[in-house]
């Protein structure tokens, strides 16, 4: 029972942590206080990444491109992206002949040194003990939660012999962007910078660069308040859209929307003014609790709540059962003595079964510092409220749609009543200004939206000859938590726009809806069948591959441009994007992006052009212009895939029913696409690739343990074990149980890649943004 109870609190914590937002003008904000836990989404440590990039110096040798890194001396290129499944293990065998002409360069060294990514947090003790309260029988027991201990992970390279064929590998690499392992990209980020106004002269505490959207506005107390401030206008907007979806107004309709923000936002609203306790005894029908930290202001008949994450209770979601990881913030019972600042006997109301508990079970609780917190925080809540309500409305007469937008709302008190009003903005940046003037009276915030369209720009030199093809790689995977506006990266519906020398020649989809007919997924716990940016729970993302050949100089500089719109569900229509609601909760809409491009000689493209068919997807590229033409189309119109759908008996039936090609191992050369898009592989079923025609296994990394402290490993080949030459290359890539631990329950980004040198022959590598860098100032004009 306490296993099943144990996997249904794993799935809701993921429910909660990834609950899709169907409006961006008041996305729907998550009340993470329900865990007690932060856990990254897919992989992403938010607040424990550092993501400055690493100080480089780039200089031209010839025809060479180089980047010495001033740590190491070596750079990191990635052959492979992945997400690591819900506490279940993952092999697969991928196709890297694409970068086969990389690790010959590499032989030229003694050795070659691989690396295995995990951005995980866990470590050898997360399990934590909650009770569960039951909402049919009202009694409690003692139940675990865990996150899991660690990844064990094995890495081999696979070497197919080489034939009489002409092997289809490049004659040349250009590496021109990689943002995993190292820091993601930040997309459509907002921040507030802090300074002073005296009269049209804003002085900023530290130099930054401002673009024309930097708004100015009044932040007597600082930056943190003005977020708290746009945190109430977010909950304003989200009611102004739930009017706007209300089928139809009446008497009702606002009780039902302020109830509803109550239960969903009163909590939060409180938990600084809340005081954490625990239970001494039990007397009866009371218990002794004693509280954290003094309050001269405790009174009797003060309500006791269960702390956040310390219970969790049955809910019903869809067709299945899950648990919240919190019960309804409903009081558990009232204070009845007073003993003295700390020490109080309350009277259990709710949940009695709580009396029967031993003392290692017993759940944490919370009193209000005092009895204002409560009734005030509900008041300014639905003040809040009626006014996003108000504002629908209006936008229902006038026949409009709610536009995102960062609203500020103050709370403020005169003459002993409480007034919301709408902070204004004092003005926009308007220039530079030259010298520096005295600190004035006036303390504002700059507040700058990076509305995203331009992601990066690279420039290469790839100095192609007659009937030669030039290929590009990428692959992105969006990563983010649900607070992100339109869930972005994780859940966002994005296109890459796609460049060179300013012409557009592609535009790219990474999105994935199939990830419910993973045929790993049922083995999974969490919600491993959601549609995701470019990924699923437990899978390899190898990415498209591209033929840019048409659109290249040949023999000059090329600029490769990589541009972003995203879905919006408010306007239905691809937009730039901004990132407010990632703002207001402290949250981030990331990329990992990784794009390379590959040159390929004539007698290669000969090769893959008389051969019967493709048996990769880069071969697929040469011969048809790309490896995903179906990715080259997105959607008009973006219909979200139905979670509804996705678990429920139809799509796990499509799930059981579907048919998944194999492929013979000894054929040679390998069809690697038979098992796309999982190209997984069973090694206690089945005969692993290659290996009855001679097909080379050479372990790089053997049971390897991966967690918090170890979140990356390498490991080394003598290049002397290598054959000379071979006819195709792969990665064996599995991740395993680790002996006496649990796996990593969560969903987490990973990489499989080689450490390369300052030089190699052959290879360009770009890893700086061409485009200027804007100059920064703490000296601004403003303008009304």
């Amino acid at each position: 029972m306490q296993s099943e109870l144990e996997l249904s609190i794993l799935l809701d914590e993921d429910r909660i942590r990834r609950r899709k937002v169907a409006m961006s003008c008041g996305p729907l904000l998550m009340s993470f206080l329900l865990l007690t836990f932060i856990v990254p989404v897919a992989g992403v440590g938010l607040l424990q990444v550092d993501r400055q990039p690493k100080l480089r110096r780039a200089h031209k040798d010839s025809n060479l491109l180089l980047i010495e890194d001033a740590e190491d001396g070596k750079e990191t290129v990635e052959l492979l992206r992945f997400v690591t499944p819900y506490k279940t293990p993952m092999e697969t065998v991928v196709d890297i002949t694409p970068y086969s002409q990389l690790i010959h360069s590499l032989l030229q060294a003694p050795s070659v040194e691989f690396y295995v990514a995990i951005d995980t947090w866990v470590s050898n003790d997360t399990r934590k003990k909650l009770v569960y309260i039951s909402n049919t029988s009202d009694s409690c027991s003692s139940v675990w939660s865990s996150q899991g201990n660690a990844w064990n992970v094995s890495l081999d390279l696979v070497q197919w012999p080489r034939t009489i064929l002409e092997p289809i590998q490049p004659r040349a690499t250009i590496l021109l962007a990689e943002s995993f392992p190292n820091p993601l990209m930040d997309i459509g980020q907002v921040k507030a910078h802090e300074g002073t106004l005296m009269g049209d002269l804003v002085t900023l505490n530290s130099g930054v660069a401002l673009g024309p959207l930097a708004t100015v506005y009044p932040c007597p107390s600082g930056a943190d308040t003005l977020k708290k401030e746009a945190l109430l206008g977010s909950y304003a907007q989200e009611a102004e859209q739930l009017v706007l979806e209300a089928k139809h107004l009446d008497a009702n309709t606002s009780k039902n929307i302020t109830a509803r923000l109550e239960a969903e936002y009163l909590q939060d609203m409180v938990s600084d003014q809340m005081i954490d306790a625990k239970i001494l005894t039990s007397k009866g029908q009371d218990l002794e609790i004693l509280l954290s930290s003094n309050s001269s202001k405790l009174t009797k008949d003060l309500p006791v709540y269960l702390a956040p994450g310390s219970t969790v209770s049955d809910q019903p979601y869809i067709s299945t059962v899950w648990f919240n990881m919190s019960l309804p913030f409903q009081p558990l019972g009232y204070i009845k003595e007073i003993y003295n600042d700390t020490h109080v006997l309350m009277n259990v109301t709710k949940h009695h079964c709580i009396l029967s508990l031993n003392s290692s079970s017993l759940p944490g609780l919370q009193v209000p510092k005092d009895k204002y917190v409560i009734p005030t925080a509900t008041k300014k809540l639905d003040m809040v409220v009626a006014v996003g309500i108000a504002s629908g409305k209006k936008l229902r007469e006038d026949h409009s749609n709610a536009k995102e937008s960062l609203l500020l709302l103050n709370a403020s008190y005169s003459d002993g009543k409480l007034s919301i009003k709408e902070k204004k903005p004092l003005g926009r940046i308007d220039s530079k200004a030259l010298g520096r003037s005295e600190l004035g009276e006036t303390k504002v915030c700059v507040v700058q939206k990076n509305t995203q369209g331009h992601v990066f720009s690279r420039q290469f030199e790839p100095n192609l000859q007659v009937n030669e093809r030039a290929i590009l790689h990428l692959t992105i995977t969006g990563h983010g938590w649900a607070a992100t506006s339109e869930s972005c990266g994780e859940y966002c519906h994005a296109i890459y726009h796609l460049h060179l020398n300013g012409q557009n020649f592609a535009n790219v989809t990474q999105w994935r809806d199939d990830c419910y007919l993973n045929p790993g997924g049922p083995a999974q716990h969490g919600t491993w069948y959601e549609s995701r940016n470019g990924w699923c729970p437990g899978s390899v993302e190898p990415g498209i591959y591209i033929d840019v050949t048409e659109h290249l100089d040949k023999t000059g500089r090329n600029e490769f441009s990589l541009n972003l719109t995203v879905w919006q569900n408010l306007t239905h229509r691809y937009a730039l994007y901004t990132d407010i609601s990632g703002f207001i909760q402290n949250d981030v809409a990331m990329l990992a992006v990784t794009a390379n491009v590959l040159l390929y000689g004539s007698y290669a493209v000969t090769a893959v052009l008389t051969a019967p068919q493709a048996f990769s997807k880069a071969e697929a590229a040469l011969r048809d212009g790309c490896s995903d033409p179906e990715k080259l189309k997105p959607p008009k119109v973006v219909h979200f895939l139905s979670d509804d759908f996705a678990s429920s008996d139809e799509a796990r039936k499509e799930n059981e029913e579907q048919v998944i090609d194999t492929c013979p191992p000894s054929q040679v050369p390998f069809d690697f696409e038979t098992r796309a898009p999982w190209y997984f592989y069973n090694h206690s079923k089945e005969i692993l690739p290659g290996k009855p025609s001679g097909a080379k296994y050479l372990p790089v990394i053997d049971s390897r343990l991966v967690q918090i402290n170890t979140r990356t490993v390498t490991g080394q080949v003598d290049s002397l074990k290598f054959q000379g030459d071979w006819q195709q290359l792969a990665l064996r890539f599995r991740l395993m149980n680790p002996e006496f631990l649990e796996m990593d329950r969560w969903d987490r980004v990973g990489s499989v890649g080689v450490m390369i040198p300052k030089t190699l022959q052959n290879v360009q590598i770009r890893t700086s943004e061409t485009s200027p860098t804007p100059s920064s100032s703490k000296y601004w004009r403003m303008s009304t």
